[in-house]
């Protein structure tokens, strides 16, 4: 088995014995030192520009608060997935990673025809950052807000995001 997996599989299994999650157990701890349960999103929806962003956007928070962007790639091109892993493999090299909640998310348009389009949106996100080590948490719980930008693209019938550019904005209604 690849070396990378076997070591994934060690943090995941350790993260779970941190927080105290059992297959019976999947509630979010509310202690503001450890780290919630990990929980795998619901079935990715890659019909239209609008629900593959949506989808990409919680397959990514998964990936990201777990270090494994293969848990994310159903819903990107493989152009998407390298700046997502590297984003991973920056927090490993700092030796946290990071849980983040989508708190809003608003469709302004979508734009361009098959096979590319753009779906602009803005977005809040709650989040922070955790020890690999143990799973404290590194970090209050931080906000910030998006306009974003998705370059979605038809492959197959489906989906994907290929590229994403985001501008840091105020507040989301």
């Amino acid at each position: 088995m690849n070396r990378f997996f076997v070591t994934l599989t060690v943090v995941i299994f350790a993260l779970m014995l941190v927080t105290g999650c059992s297959s019976a157990d999947n509630v979010k701890d509310s202690s503001p030192t450890a780290v919630g349960a990990i929980q795998a999103p619901a079935e990715y929806d890659l019909s239209t520009p609008e629900s593959a962003v949506r989808s990409y956007l919680a397959a990514i928070s998964f990936a990201y608060r777990t270090g494994n962007s293969e848990a994310a790639s159903a819903t990107m091109t493989a152009w998407e997935g390298v700046r997502v892993d590297s984003y991973i493999e920056l927090n490993r090299q700092q030796s946290r990673g990071i849980e983040q909640t989508l708190t809003a998310f608003e469709v302004l348009e979508s734009s361009g025809e098959e096979p590319t389009m753009t779906v602009t949106a803005d977005e809040a996100w709650a989040y922070r950052y955790f020890a690999l080590a143990d799973g404290s948490y590194q970090s209050e719980e931080l906000t910030a807000a998006y306009r974003s930008q998705y370059t979605v693209v038809n492959s197959g019938g489906i989906w994907l995001v290929d590229k994403v550019q985001v501008t840091p904005a105020g507040e989301v209604k």
